[in-house]
């Protein structure tokens, strides 16, 4: 029960900064980086926990299913990194991806969880430490979620959720007892955790509002908590009543996120700057005229064109500079919110890849000249 009340649901905590509008701002990164943290740390305590909850109470047993959890970790350490990257190098951006690579990818998933279960500890630690040891960038991670993402996210996970529902049974709650019970968790889980990002971001000199608004950010729960609450019901540490205590809590803390935070932060918002020129009149007709042009596909380019062609005027000796910004729809994947924390290496944003048509490079930054 540790172990739940002290997750934060990464993928759930995305998604709420990006329908606030706070995955840029200071308290958005400071979540987010935080939520990472704490999901890795909630896996290594959920190994532990089910090393520690087996039925064989012998400390011998469960001392050689941490010890063997741990050989196997390094295992994965030294051998997956280098397979990874051998086939990373034989991915290039603008071609696909050989589907044996993502067939041998998805093998050594299904068995690093065969051996995490073979030893004690549940099967999705071991998927959870191949997908932490799989390079993040290049065309072969965008390959392999581009394959995977939609099914897991669109198919599995909806049903995993659906399991869940099944397994709860709001029915046994029942009494002044048992609803007393469930106010107590819900309090000790948000006092706990609100509290004690409250204290340590004070600590960090962060104001009192951003404080509160990340302890509340922090106290959200979902799929891990349900992980974690569906193996200790299977392994029968959790009776039924306890179990949909724990669920309705987790339901409670994630609906509460969004109005509390709404109340309690927000954004300073930037004072409209009453700009000197409000129009492409100047002054000096002959200074360079600078346009941002927006696109959303190659299809808007030639009318885009043609604007600019009949923009640059016939009297400008320094001629006119574009700057093209390709324009991406942020969908509901979780790749794809993530999108905003990463930047390019090669100085254009992480949605124009290196397969992006010639004519949108081109755009980039063109300059006409008047001759």
């Amino acid at each position: 029960m540790g172990v739940a009340l002290s997750i934060t649901a990464f993928p759930v905590l995305a998604r709420i900064l990006a329908e606030l509008k706070l995955l840029t701002t200071e308290v958005g990164r400071m979540a987010m980086s935080a939520a990472a943290v704490n999901d890795v740390a909630a896996w290594i305590l959920l190994a532990l926990a089910v090393a520690l909850s087996g039925s064989n109470n012998s400390p011998v047993v469960s001392l050689w299913v941490f010890l063997s959890g741990c050989v196997f970790v390094i295992c994965l350490t030294l051998i997956l990194p280098p397979f990874f990257k051998w086939m990373a190098c034989r991915c290039h951006d603008g071609e696909p991806v050989e589907e044996v690579y993502i067939c041998a990818i998805l093998a050594v998933v299904l068995a690093a969880g065969f051996i995490t279960d073979a030893i004690g500890i549940h099967a999705m630690f071991g998927a959870f430490v191949v997908g932490v040891l799989f390079p993040k960038e290049g065309p072969f991670a965008h390959a392999l979620v581009e394959k995977v993402e939609d099914l897991v996210s669109g198919l599995f996970l909806p049903l995993y959720f659906a399991s869940s529902g099944l397994k709860t049974n709001v029915a046994t709650i029942q009494g002044l007892q048992s609803w007393g019970l469930l106010a107590l968790v819900i309090f000790t889980a948000c006092f706990g955790k609100i509290l004690g990002t409250v204290v340590v971001s004070l600590f960090c000199k962060v104001p009192l509002r951003e404080a509160l608004a990340l302890g509340f950010l922090m106290n959200t729960k979902g799929l891990v908590e349900l992980i974690v609450l569906n193996i200790g019901k299977d392994r029968k540490v959790l009776n039924d009543q306890t179990f949909a205590i724990m669920v309705l809590m987790a339901l409670f803390t994630t609906f509460i996120t969004t109005p509390v935070v709404l109340a309690v932060y927000k954004p300073a918002r930037k004072r409209k700057v009453d700009y000197k020129y409000r129009t492409i009149e100047r002054k000096n007709p002959d200074t360079q005229l600078r346009i941002l042009a927006c696109f959303h596909s190659a299809r808007n380019i030639p009318s885009m064109i043609n604007l600019l062609e009949a923009s640059r005027g016939v009297k400008k000796r320094e001629g006119l500079s574009v700057y093209a910004l390709h324009l991406m729809e942020l969908s509901e994947r979780s790749s794809a919110i993530l999108m905003v924390h990463k930047a390019r290496k090669n100085g254009f944003p992480s949605g124009i890849r290196a397969g992006t048509p010639v004519v949108i490079m081109l755009l980039w930054h063109l300059r006409l000249s008047n001759n």
